[in-house]
Formats: structure tokens, sequence, C-alpha cells
């Protein structure tokens, strides 16, 4: 019997992923999704953190409320 593969525990974390760091940090969002933290210039990429008609596998790593606003 063949099982389905699944993502292990989700490591969570808040907004001092987009603090300003001293080297570069790359976070998973869960499925294909990452946050790259570059001395505190981060990019998200392909964050799906709610809203996905799915059901998902793993639990989002950060609440979407709890991702800081770009400051401009």
């Amino acid at each position: 019997m063949m099982k389905q593969a699944t993502p292990r525990k989700t490591i969570s974390f808040s907004a001092e992923a987009f603090e300003a760091i001293n080297e570069t940090e790359i976070r998973w969002l869960g499925n294909s999704g990452i946050l790259l933290n570059s001395r505190g210039t981060y990019i998200m990429v392909d964050p799906v953190l709610e809203g996905f008609e799915l059901p998902l596998l793993n639990d989002m790593p950060i609440k979407t409320e709890e991702v800081p606003k770009p400051k401009t």
C-alpha cells in the first residue's frame, strides 16, 4: 500500500525573520514558497499563506498579518 508523501513538521517564525541580518537566510514557507532574507533585503517567492482552495498537508510557518509591510 502506498502512502501520501507528507512534509516535516512546520517550523514557525514571526516578524523577526524580516529583520536585517549579516548573512543570507532561506526559510521554507511550505509547498514551493520560500522567504529569502539577504542582509535585510527580503523576497518572498510563491507565498501561499492563506486562501488556498485545496487542503494543505502542512501548517503555514507565519500568519499573513505577521508579515511586515514594506517600508517606503
